[in-house]
């Protein structure tokens, strides 16, 4: 009878952990809402995929609604057992990694105390810097770009026109054709690639339009201080505050009074305090949490495609850079031959030279786009990594934010960062795989 009483008491003590086990169906659900795989070949291995751009499509829920279904997921994989784990999420992921472990922090606490720490891998965690602003600083030099080439296919034409005509006329009816070239190049490009091509349409209509956010949530939530990132990770506030060491010089006449109390004007040096303008950051992120970035610094977003299409752009920007240094040129002999005076020669010689510098330099061009000199391919090494002080050098006392190491990968690039499965390989060749690796482990053991 005893033994049948403890039989009953366990079931009864098993019994809730039952209710909350969910089917294989349920699971593999909830991994596809969340792109989250709770232990990926080792237990304690919570991976987060990045953003899924082939598979991408509209959606309202935006990452909240993959924090929500990986809050499920931990809970059925860890709740019951105790069994600490470590996030490691690669480009968008790390961004979710971050989140989730303030909003897991928020929604269970003990939970929560099992987390050891976040790796972030080529990760966003601040925001994708092209969509700063709602992308207008990258739809401003997109279409600044655009304008370029444009301007210099205008100007090669322009190298077979021999007709004299009015310089006034020529200058306004000319600006006017470039414009309007440029406009409806700009929109074309536009329409194409977020309206149009089944690849890039489910994430490149706003970023090209800025309308739609709502409708594309996951990309709205990547917008640099997007209310997602305000509430999960961190909020910047620009503030103008006195530095606490710097004071400027300036000169300034001072009426003294000489003999017999005259006046007299005497110039004088004087200083003034400095005020400098920074970012006060709040971090979000709980400030013990360890947090590794690894981030990779191969700046050539041309490295992310396959070697064919690479060779395949840089043979073609170099033979339209050659076609317009070939306009400048013909512009130039014939201005030496008067002709080119009378046909507007010297403006085309200069818009064919800029076009030619901006294709032999295309991908210092895309860098420009992507909002940074140094980035993975795609994502600027500031974005990849969370601001460790807040208020640097200021009469305010200098804050650190959080427990954060960056270690970056001059031999790797957005695509070759992604390590999901280092863990689970018995032979890692790349520094950091086996960085990874050794954090994970360590991490797990404490």
């Amino acid at each position: 009878m005893k033994k049948v009483f403890i039989l009953c008491l366990m079931l009864i003590s098993f019994f809730p952990l039952f209710c909350n086990t969910l089917s294989e169906k349920e699971v593999n659900t909830l991994k596809e809402t969340s792109r989250v795989d709770p232990k990926n070949g080792v237990d304690g291995y919570v991976y987060f995929a990045g953003f899924d751009f082939p598979n991408y499509a509209p959606e309202t829920g935006g990452i909240q609604e993959m924090l929500d279904a990986t809050l499920t997921l931990l809970q059925n994989e860890y709740g019951a057992s105790g069994h600490p784990f470590v996030f490691v999420g690669h480009s968008q992921g790390g961004l979710r990694a971050l989140a989730m472990s303030t909003y897991l922090k928020r929604k269970d606490p003990v939970l929560y105390k099992q987390l050891r720490g976040v790796i972030t891998l080529s990760g966003i965690d601040k925001g994708l810097a092209l969509l700063e602003n709602n992308g207008d600083v990258f739809r401003s030099k997109l279409y600044n770009d655009v304008r370029i080439l444009t301007n210099g296919v205008y100007g090669v034409c322009k190298v077979f026109d021999y007709t004299p005509k009015d310089p006034v006329s020529e200058l306004f009816w000319g600006e006017f054709i470039k414009e309007s070239t440029a406009a409806a190049a700009n929109t074309l490009a536009m329409f194409i690639v977020g309206d149009w091509v089944d690849g890039t349409k489910g994430y490149a209509y706003p970023i090209l339009h800025g309308e739609g956010w709502d409708q594309y949530a996951q990309v709205r939530d990547m917008v640099p201080q997007s209310s997602f990132i305000q509430n999960n990770v961190l909020v910047e506030n620009s503030k103008i505050y006195q530095h606490k060491n710097k004071k400027e010089s300036y000169k300034a006449i001072e009426w003294r009074s000489g003999w017999l109390g005259i006046k007299y004007p005497c110039i004088v040096t004087k200083y003034r305090p400095v005020y400098i303008r920074t970012n006060e950051v709040f971090m979000k992120v709980d400030k013990d949490l360890p947090i590794k970035c690894l981030a990779g610094t191969i700046s050539d977003t041309t490295t992310l495609l396959d070697e064919d299409t690479s060779k395949g752009m840089n043979i073609g920007f170099n033979i339209a850079g050659g076609v317009f240094a070939t306009g400048a040129a013909a512009h130039y002999v014939k201005t030496a031959f008067i002709i080119g005076l009378f046909t507007n020669s010297i403006p085309c010689a200069i818009d064919c030279t800029n076009a030619a510098s901006w294709c032999f330099s295309y991908k210092n061009q895309i860098s420009d786009l992507l909002g940074g000199t140094i980035h993975d391919g795609l994502v600027t090494l500031s974005s990849q990594q969370l601001p460790s002080v807040s208020c640097f050098e200021t009469i305010h006392e200098n804050r650190v934010l959080n427990n954060l190491e960056v270690k970056e990968y001059p031999l790797l690039n957005h695509k070759t960062m992604d390590f999901a499965d280092a863990l689970v390989e018995s032979e890692d060749e790349e520094n950091a795989k086996t960085y990874a690796n050794t954090t994970v482990t360590k991490w797990l053991e404490k």
